[in-house]
């Protein structure tokens, strides 16, 4: 693969999750109802599991046989991130955790347990 083509898909991933991270700050900011909090713990979850699934890509080695190149880096990019999301959706108990400790802090609470 060309290098230029693959800086370009690492900084393609990089701003994807840039981008997700802005919203979750813009989300956390705007205002502390439940159900903003509870999405904003939902989407890091999906983060989470996101990373959590490329990284696990990252350990199958490549044979060469089937390389797709750029295409195929963008392929499982967006598949990642669309089954990270699915898997969001049922959830792992992470969001759980997250959004108690949000709801304590908003409530001025420092008894919540992590």
């Amino acid at each position: 693969m060309d290098l230029g083509l693959k800086l370009r898909a690492k900084l393609i991933g990089t701003e994807a999750f840039d981008g997700r991270l802005d919203l979750l700050r813009s989300l956390a900011s705007k205002s502390d109802s439940p159900e903003r909090l509870r999405r904003v713990a939902k989407e890091f979850e999906a983060i989470f599991l996101n990373i959590l699934l490329r990284e696990m890509r990252r350990t199958i080695p490549k044979s060469g046989l089937l390389s797709g190149g750029f295409i195929e880096e963008m392929y499982t990019f967006i598949a990642d991130r669309e089954f990270s999301r699915k898997l969001a959706e049922r959830g792992i108990g992470l969001w759980k955790l997250i959004y108690d400790q949000l709801i304590g802090e908003t409530k001025g609470g420092s008894d919540v347990k992590a």
